[in-house]
């Protein structure tokens, strides 16, 4: 049992006592780990929640009758009380999920996006809270589905995991020791039974629905990546990268990064790995059945970020791979490690996420104004400018859509046909 495993890896707290309006209230009702806590206190805070949940949607309603006119190829639409700090989208389910600065709760949206009227596509399906937890103090550390897309882990810094079910409630949840790492915390995008969990000095690979440990490493992780439903990948402080089997202790194979790398990504189907070195201003493309990397790519230019193609054809792995600089998009061969485009800017590109939409058209969300810039990578022209008025915190692609998320309390919905 995950819960008997080890005693200075997971360490579950008996809650005595609860934050409510800025003061620790003694509980007298016990307190069990894997059932929502229900006492005096709980009852008030939920008809807080009630009373904040009538009050948005009031707010809701008014932000939606001042909607955006549908020909818009930006439209805005708020989903939160304060400012977003994350959220997360089940298209299986059609569903959106946010979580606000400070908060203590989640806010749950279904979505249709295909709509024409800004104003029918969210509709309000509830608000989840969490029990006992300090918002100012406790913070998130992961929000995501899971590769099912019917289970959200919502995880905190203060080692709480909280696991949701597809009918939007709190199915189970499991108290590791405080001091999770962000960034270290990874649901397997193949299978809802494995998960990485990190922390100053350590990481772990557990099965949190049938409660098991595959790994248990006393490593500093920098990155952690998974190839498939079994193999992962792991950047640990030395920059070495390790490709691990969760179902065996040693490594299949160990690569030697460069000092200062700080970032990988597996190709769509996970037979190369690309490695980011900061430090060297160089990136290296390595095959998975080697340990000799295939190319490196350094540059007198500044590389801001990386991306390889990601369409269902297999054989364009070898002659798409992606290098996004300071002031050029450099299309790069795989095959013969060359460079098949180039696309130069005007001005100096300050970066904040790089995004394919299609398999020629690539989106660059600059970070200093939130604009989006559209390019094509047939054509080597941009194709579009989207000026957005808040900083873009995240991108994702949902049927005709590009979903942005801001460092508002809304999110801006660009529609692709009117873009492309």
């Amino acid at each position: 049992m995950l819960i008997h495993y080890l005693e200075k890896s997971l360490l579950f707290n008996q809650v005595e006592t609860h934050l409510y309006k800025n003061e620790h209230i003694e509980c007298e009702e016990n307190f069990e780990l894997l059932t929502p806590h229900n006492c005096k206190t709980m009852e008030m805070k939920k008809q807080e929640k009630s009373s904040l949940l009538n009050q948005y949607n009031h707010d809701l309603s008014n932000v939606m009758n001042e909607e955006e006119p549908s020909s818009s190829i930006i439209q805005k639409i708020k989903i939160a009380t304060e400012h977003i700090v994350n959220y997360t989208i089940s298209e299986k389910l059609g569903l959106i999920a946010a979580y606000g600065e400070n908060s203590d709760y989640i806010s749950i949206w279904k979505y249709d996006f295909e709509t024409e009227n800004i104003k029918g596509a969210l509709s309000p399906a509830g608000i989840i809270s969490f029990p006992d937890l300090e918002a100012s103090k406790d913070e998130l550390a992961y929000f995501e589905w899971d590769a099912t897309q019917e289970y959200l882990l919502v995880a905190f810094t203060n080692g709480r995991l909280y696991f949701l079910n597809s009918s939007r409630e709190i199915k189970s949840i499991i108290q590791l020791e405080p001091g999770l790492v962000k960034g270290s915390i990874v649901w397997n995008p193949y299978s809802t039974e494995a998960l990485s969990v990190g922390y100053s000095g350590s990481y772990m690979i557990i099965d949190p629905v049938n409660e098991k440990v595959f790994h248990n490493k006393q490593q500093n992780l920098k990155g952690l990546l998974w190839q498939n439903q079994e193999n992962y990948a792991a950047l640990t402080e030395d920059n070495s990268i390790s490709l691990y089997s969760i179902n065996q202790e040693n490594p299949i194979e160990v690569f030697a990064g460069d000092e200062g790398t700080e970032a990988m990504k597996f190709s769509k189907n996970s037979l190369f790995l690309a490695t980011f070195s900061s430090k060297m201003n160089a990136i290296k493309i390595w095959i998975m059945n080697s340990k000799n990397y295939l190319y490196c790519f350094t540059d007198p230019e500044k590389i801001c970020d990386f991306i390889w193609n990601d369409n269902d054809d297999l054989t364009s792995f070898y002659n798409f791979f992606v290098i996004v600089f300071e002031h050029s998009i450099k299309i790069f061969d795989i095959e013969y490690g060359t460079i098949k485009n180039k696309i130069d800017f005007d001005e100096k590109l300050n970066l904040k996420q790089v995004a394919l939409f299609n398999k020629d058209t690539m989106a660059l969300v600059t970070q200093e104004d939130g604009s989006v810039s559209v390019y094509s990578l047939n054509s080597l022209k941009r194709l579009n400018y989207i000026q957005n008025s808040s900083e873009i915190s995240k991108l994702k692609k949902v049927g005709n859509v590009a979903v942005v998320g801001t460092s508002k309390e809304e999110l801006s919905i660009i529609r692709l046909k009117k873009v492309l």
